[in-house]
């Protein structure tokens, strides 16, 4: 076990090493001696597995999903009543697969996919109520085919792409 100070003579951080391996738990601390990172490294600077990341208060801000040093597998941050913002896949570093984002008060704001951090699939953003409110898709980061926006649950507007360009647009 290695535990290192802030020049104020606060804990900076508290390593474990695992046996003579590489392998190290770790606790960073603020100066304020608040928690604000712990996770585990599988070699020097080479992050690995669950990370928790927090505010100056302690409170969790990100859960982040390492292998070899890359973020990959679930990735969530979260607003500070704890209700999640965004939860999602990461894949080498990059957004993949879909990413859901809510408001504070926990309603369903957005759902998208994602390919290598780029928008590329179905995209679906909902009004206060959670009701649809704009639907399309996205082809290598352009809108691609017919997006319809919604009002009270109706189809209001469609709108037509092809490669990121309109196309034709239709009131209903």
């Amino acid at each position: 076990t290695f535990t290192h100070y802030h020049p104020n003579g606060v804990k900076r951080a508290v390593m474990i090493f695992r046996g003579r391996t590489q392998v190290c738990y770790v606790r960073e601390y603020a100066e304020n001696n608040v928690l604000i990172a712990e996770g585990k490294y599988s070699a020097p600077g080479v992050k690995d597995s669950t990370w928790r990341v927090y505010d100056l208060n302690g409170k969790l801000l990100n859960l982040e999903t390492y292998a070899g040093g890359a973020l990959n597998g679930l990735y969530q941050t979260f607003y500070p009543n704890g209700k999640v913002v965004e939860t999602g896949s990461m894949e080498a570093d990059a957004k993949t697969g879909t990413w859901v984002r809510f408001t504070e008060t926990g309603t369903k704001f957005r759902s998208a996919d994602y390919q290598n951090d780029v928008p590329d699939g179905l995209w679906i953003e909902y009004d206060e109520d959670g009701r649809m409110a704009v639907r399309g898709e996205y082809h290598h980061g352009l809108r691609e085919g017919k997006w319809l926006e919604f009002a009270d649950g109706k189809a209001v507007k469609g709108t037509w792409y092809h490669k990121g360009r309109i196309t034709k647009e239709v009131e209903y």
